[in-house]
């Protein structure tokens, strides 16, 4: 799991830049409703699927 925001907000692009150089396929699965309840955790978040790991620099 990790933040929902990661496709969208401007510090998360060097993260969305590794992930798509990578891995020939990502994919991000968002929800509609909170996955957590409010009392454990207030963000919303998604499901990172990556496959095909591209071999390259580090």
């Amino acid at each position: 799991m990790l933040p929902a925001e990661l496709l969208s907000v401007n510090y998360a692009a060097p993260a969305r830049h590794f992930l798509f150089d990578r891995f020939r396929d990502v994919e991000l699965l968002l929800f509609d409703e909170q996955v957590f309840p409010a009392a454990e955790a207030e963000a919303d978040v998604g499901l990172l699927l990556a496959d095909g790991y591209l071999e390259g620099p580090a």
